[in-house]
């Protein structure tokens, strides 16, 4: 028989603590702030009557891949910077 390794201070029986630096947190706040946005856009235009300016959806995709590009840049240099 092997002997298991004793959990770290704090640590639930058979589970360990999550890293103290989660690098998923930042980008799941983010995912949820556009959500919001969005759908704070869309509320306040057909149940609130709002006039807010149109949005061509089919323009503004791009912007939202560039988005992207940046952040899987800033993420790859963190990781290169750290590892």
């Amino acid at each position: 028989m092997s002997e298991q390794p004793p959990s770290p201070p704090g640590a639930i029986e058979g589970r360990r603590r999550p890293p103290v630096s989660d690098p998923g947190r930042f980008g799941t706040a983010v995912f949820g702030a556009i959500l919001i946005a969005v759908g704070a856009w869309f509320f306040a235009e057909q149940t609130l009557g709002i006039a807010l300016p149109d949005i061509d959806w089919g323009s503004l995709w791009p912007v939202f891949l560039i988005g992207l590009g940046i952040w899987v840049l800033i993420g790859s240099a963190d990781r290169r910077r750290s590892g």
